[in-house]
This record gives C-alpha cells, structure tokens and sequence, in this order.
C-alpha cells in the first residue's frame, strides 16, 4: 500500500490560511487605529498613519471644495483665490492632520472624548468596504463634526495604513 504525502494538503490549508488572513486583516484596522488613538499612542498611531499622504488627502479636498466659489468668480480674482485656496487647504490640513487632530476626529481626544462602550459602538457601527484589493475604506460618525467620515486604508505589506480621510 502506497503512502500518500501530506504535502500537498498542508500547502493548501496554508494557502486558504493566507488569503484568509489577507482579506481579513482591513477589518481590524479601524479598530487598531482606534485603540491606538484612544490610548494616546503616538508611536504606534505613527505606524498606522501616513500623515503626509493623509495632509495630501484633506488638502485636495478643501481645495476642490473652494475651487466651486473660484470658478464664479471673474478670471482676475479667481487666479488670485486659486492660489490663495492652494496655501490655505495646505495649511488647514497640516493642521489638522496630527496625532491631536485625528483623536479629535476618531472621537477620542479631548474635546469630544468618548468612553469606551462608545468607541466600541462607534466601531460596530461602521461601514466597512473594499475599494479594490489594496484599497479599504470605513465609514464613520464623527462625533467632532457630527457627520460621516471615510477613513481610507491602503495595503502596505501585510498589514494597512490610514492613507485618507473624506469628509
């Protein structure tokens, strides 16, 4: 009788695993950013944040969001408002994106600091969605702007990193 190799079945059952795992992996990354935050952890917020890829994030944005008042403005004083809205959105988002700032946005900082069943909800509460296979995104009240917030993720390796924040 002839002995067959396990090989084969433990290649598999790691395979299954690993792709498991990747496609698991962004459901945490909301909640790891949130403990992190609430913590006040700078250092381990810092490995899950690329603060200037965040700053270009907000900033495009703030700067499209003026760039509506611009266009109706006449051609002299909408190249000036342009390159004003330019610095400013630059500004308003180097301010904003730090440590402080996100705790702030997360709910968790000292002007709207939640407790922890709150941040618990807060995190159940969320909508979660892949973009593409690299790309997570999830969306979330802000109890600083009493809206919704899109926080983005994208894949670094095996794990993620908070790439972009929609307001």
């Amino acid at each position: 009788m002839a002995v067959r190799s396990p090989l084969p079945l433990v290649l598999i059952a790691a395979f299954v695993t690993f792709v498991a795992y990747l496609a698991v992996t962004p459901l945490f990354a909301f909640g790891a950013l949130l403990n992190a935050a609430a913590a006040n952890d700078d250092v381990v917020l810092a490995r899950q944040v690329d603060y200037p890829a965040v700053r270009a994030s907000l900033a495009d944005q703030t700067r499209a969001a003026t760039s509506d008042a611009v266009r109706a403005a006449p051609a002299p004083v909408a190249r000036i408002a342009d390159v004003l809205s330019a610095g400013l959105s630059a500004a308003v988002a180097e301010a904003i994106v730090t440590p402080e700032g996100l705790r702030e946005l997360l709910g968790v900082g000292r002007l709207s600091a939640l407790d922890v069943r709150e941040i618990r909800e807060l995190h159940d509460r969320s909508v979660r969605r892949y973009r593409s296979w690299d790309t997570f995104a999830v969306t979330a009240r802000s109890p600083l702007i009493g809206g919704d917030v899109t926080y983005v993720f994208e894949r670094r390796w095996f794990g993620w990193r908070l790439t972009g924040v929609e307001l």
